[in-house]
Order: structure tokens, then sequence, then C-alpha cells
């Protein structure tokens, strides 16, 4: 309990202090790969929707394009701010082992790189899985990474030339100004999170793997180097999607 409420009060310091820094420069730099995910969830879904521990709102920039049922909780008070000034959504700020909602609130539940922070998954499932009546959709980094290490030395290489660049046309706003990275972080194992799924009563729908290309930059060949490497077997990202099972 105690390591649970320091983690808690860890996690809210550092995103209250790089919420401007990670919503200016972290999402438009590397939000490609999260903007193809949720853009599909947004198609695939109904609402209400929740964007659970939402940050400065990508996930709910996705969701809004197409429905206006969404809402949103972060456990960071500036974040919640950006995203309600931007996406025009309902947010609160809360902290995820003890949502004020109501059981089966949302049909579909958002998470998009937020358990890969979390210390007690079994906890935190256990409130996710309470409060969706139909769909979980998961996006997390990938403990499982197949890719050789040729592969892995092009990423790096096209992230100090493209870092290089940047200084050379002198734009220097993206050198780091806040800490947003937290101590707790760690890559997640999809089938850890897929037995706590199947544990609350929800069914795998899908799994699919990505591979987010470390570039600073954004637009069309990113998205198209980001598709390219969408796999079902490996990729440095996986997303996966369940649904309750109703009996």
């Amino acid at each position: 309990m105690i390591a649970k409420r320091e983690q808690v009060k860890y996690e809210q310091r550092i995103h209250d202090n790089g919420a401007t820094y990670y919503n200016d420069i972290i999402v438009k730099t590397y939000g490609t790969k999260t903007k193809i995910i949720t853009l599909g969830w947004a198609k695939k879904f109904s609402g209400p929707f929740l964007d659970y521990g939402c940050g400065t709102g990508q996930v709910s920039s996705s969701l809004v394009k197409k429905h206006s049922d969404v809402f949103a909780f972060d456990i960071s008070s500036n974040s919640v701010r950006i995203n309600v000034k931007k996406n025009k959504v309902q947010a609160i700020v809360a902290d995820l082992f003890y949502l004020p909602f109501k059981e089966k609130s949302f049909r579909t539940i958002c998470i998009n790189g937020v358990m890969h922070h979390v210390i007690d998954l079994e906890t935190a499932f256990d409130e996710v899985t309470r409060i969706s009546s139909d769909f979980i959709c998961i996006s997390e980094p990938c403990i499982i990474n197949y890719y050789p290490i040729w592969w892995m030395f092009i990423r790096k290489s096209i992230v100090v030339f493209s870092f290089l660049l940047k200084i050379l046309i002198g734009d220097l706003s993206k050198l780091r100004k806040f800490s947003v990275g937290s101590k707790y972080e760690r890559s997640l194992d999809p089938m850890l999170l897929i037995k706590l799924l199947e544990k609350s009563g929800f069914y795998l729908i899908y799994k699919k793997f990505y591979t987010d290309v470390d570039v600073l930059m954004d637009g069309k060949i990113k998205r198209i180097i980001t598709r390219y490497f969408i796999s079902n077997k490996k990729g440095t990202h996986f997303e996966i999607c369940a649904r309750r099972v109703h009996v």
C-alpha cells in the first residue's frame, strides 16, 4: 500500500511538471503510432468512451473526431487541463487504483501507454474491468522484440541523424527541458495483460505489434514507415483489444 501511494505521488509530480513539454514536443514527435492505433479504436468501437490515464489527450483527440461521448481522467491536473482545452472533453483528476466511476460506466476503455508505469497491475485491472461494459483497448511498449541487431542499429542511427539535423538547421526546441520519463516504466508482456483480462471475464478480439521508429519528424513518411512494420508476431509496441464475455 505504501509503495502504491509513493508511486502515485511520484507520477503526479513528474507529469504535472512535464505536461506542457510532453504535449508540445513528445506528442508531436512520437505520436504517429498512437494516432494510427487510436483512430482505429474510434472507427471500430462505440461509446461512451473513457480515455484512461489520458495525459494531454492523444487518445481523446482521435476519439472526438468521430464521437461526442468521450470522457477522460489522469493523475496529473496539468495534463487534464491541457486535454480539456485542446479536445473539449469532460475530464477529471483521479487515481487509477480508486476510480470514481460506477460499474460498467463505459462501453469502451482506451488505454495508451499507462500500464507500463503501474507496479500493481492486478489492482489496476480490477478497476478497469469493473467499469467497462464491453471493450478494453490497450497499447503499450512490448517486452517481446524479435528485431535483429542490424535493425536496431538502423533505428538508433536514424535518431542520431535526426537530432544532428535539428541542430544544423537551428531547431533546438526538441532538446529535453523536463523529465517526463518515470522510474517505474518497463516493457510489458502482452500475454500477461491478456491473462489479467481473461481472469476478469474478457476474451481477446485481436493482437497486433508495431515498431515505433524514433525519428524526429512526423507526417506522411513516418506514417508509411510505421504501417509497413505492423505485424502479428513482432514489434517494439503491442495493441490488444478484448471484449467482455456476456452470458
